[in-house]
């Protein structure tokens, strides 16, 4: 998916009073406003992760990435996780602070 909408998306409910969330799968979460909260902390630590791997390796591919940002991630489901630094990637890529060259990415400065 598209991380700035994503999170964009979880800020918008973030404003609003929220009780019991209803996902489209898995059970109801009762108190979901602490759920959203702690959704955008963990997508805010996850990105500074990858600016630490970026800013230590760099130039990276996802592939050199994933295991320095999703270390805590079951290697099992590395593909998935590997889409979702694509998409980390791909953000900080659209607000200027990130370029991918030949499929290598990089942080830019500023």
């Amino acid at each position: 998916g598209h991380m700035a909408t994503y999170l964009q998306s979880l800020q918008a409910l973030s404003e609003r009073e929220i009780g019991t969330l209803y996902p489209a799968h898995g059970p109801a979460i009762p108190r979901g406003g602490r759920i959203i909260a702690h959704y955008l902390q963990h997508r805010a630590e996850r990105e500074q992760g990858l600016i630490a791997a970026l800013e230590a390796s760099g130039l990276a591919s996802t592939r050199e990435l994933l295991p320095k940002v999703y270390s805590d991630v079951d290697p099992r489901i590395h593909a998935m996780a590997e889409r979702s630094l694509l998409a980390g990637l791909i953000k900080l890529q659209e607000e200027g602070r990130a370029e991918e060259q030949a499929g290598n990415w990089r942080l830019l400065d500023g």
